[in-house]
């Protein structure tokens, strides 16, 4: 019997190889159950029922010991990681200003954008990032947590209209409003942002033929952007040949010798849902040479809202060739979760830059800007349309 007390482990290890979570947190097991298969050779055997108790009992306690050995070793790993959730709201926030208009202020009359948005929140300066991504799982087992999160805005456009001959001169308002839906079998990934913006020109522009300064604009607004993330995607099965010759000593026949098989069924699941109030405070200026418009600015987003996130892994198991005789009435499991709400940072502080192209009334950006201070992010995006 002693040699037998080793192939639970065996099963339970088998469950374990191959998942290896960033957080595992809050890690529960289920252990197998059997029974007596009624059209089984154990029916009628006055050792049914001492054969099946033994197979609860020794995978029900090895199940225990496993559970409390694997919480012990990830129980720096929060189950609710405030910092990384966290993040997801910030991301959002750095995502928030597409089709952005803030690098061509003085315009005469009319300007329509289009683009899309890349906003990430990072645990460390944005110029260190690939150096820094290698080290993201010895973060999460050392701290817990790990402030990484993004967020994508595929598709905004935005109307500028210049206020100076009806409400007040140099003053340039717009109004902004994106979507995407994308509802697949087993990933949903929808977005909406909405927005009015303001923008002064403190400074006018300075024209002299090749070379343009676009003055100091100053501006401002509210937007609001939701993000909803969702996925169920059910994992490829893995077999495992297990040795179960041990259990010869029940006496009890197991079919063909040789070693048997196990199968995983492993589902990953994750719901993000991230509702976002950005207001931008920003100073921004612009050259052109030629065609060639260069920005630079400094502001602060001013970050209200929340983000919420539950994922979780489940996994069971089955037995492919038990005993003769003896069925699997209820199968292995294994689940981890975490989740929480958390909000965004509220003051994030920016540096706003990018290139972009200005050839007659068409203009071409991509604007980028560094989230400085504690909160390490970025954004990236493209921009496309006109001005009149």
């Amino acid at each position: 019997m002693k040699n037998t007390r080793k192939m639970p482990a065996l099963v339970l290890l088998l469950v374990l190889t191959g998942i290896t979570p960033l957080f595992a947190l809050d890690v529960r097991l289920t252990a197998p159950k059997f029974g007596i298969d009624p059209n089984g050779s154990l029916v009628g055997n006055p050792s049914a029922n001492a054969i099946v108790n033994w197979f609860d009992t020794e995978f029900a306690a090895t199940f225990s010991r496993i559970q409390d050995s694997t919480n012990a070793k990830v129980g720096k790993i929060k189950s609710d990681p405030e910092q990384l959730i966290g993040a997801f709201g910030n991301a959002s926030v750095f995502a928030s200003d597409g089709a952005s208009q803030r690098t061509f202020g003085g315009y005469k009359f009319l300007a329509i954008t289009t683009g899309s948005m890349f906003g990430f929140k990072l645990p460390e300066k944005p110029f260190t990032i690939l150096k820094e991504m290698d080290s993201i799982g010895e973060t999460v087992k050392k701290d817990g947590d790990v402030p990484v999160g993004l967020n994508f805005q595929a598709f905004n456009v935005q109307a500028g209209i210049n206020a100076s001959k009806f409400l007040l001169k140099n003053l340039y308002l717009g109004l902004k409003f994106g979507v995407m839906k994308m509802d697949l079998e087993n990933v949903s990934f929808n977005t909406f942002s909405i927005g009015a913006l303001g923008n002064y020109q403190l400074i006018p522009h300075l024209n002299l033929g090749v070379f343009e300064w676009r003055g100091i604009n100053l501006g401002t607004g509210l937007i609001y952007q939701g993000t909803k993330f969702w996925f169920d995607i059910p994992l490829d099965p893995e077999t495992h040949n297990i040795d179960m010759s041990a259990f010869d000593s029940l006496g009890i026949t197991w079919g063909a010798p040789g070693n048997k098989q196990i199968t995983k069924y492993s589902t990953i699941n994750m719901d993000l849902n991230v509702h976002t109030i950005t207001i931008p405070l920003e100073a921004m200026t612009a050259i052109r040479v030629v065609a060639v418009n260069i920005p630079f600015g400094v502001g602060i987003d001013v970050a209200l809202g929340s983000s919420k996130l539950t994922t979780s892994l489940s996994t069971d198991v089955r037995f492919e060739d038990l005993p003769d005789g003896l069925i699997q009435t209820q199968p292995a499991n294994m689940t981890m979760t975490m989740g929480g709400n958390h909000r965004p940072v509220f003051f994030n502080p920016k540096i706003m830059t990018g290139i972009g192209f200005n050839m007659g009334p068409m203009i071409f950006d991509i604007p980028i800007t560094f989230y400085i201070s504690d909160n390490m992010g970025y954004n990236i995006g493209v921009t496309l349309g006109f001005i009149l």
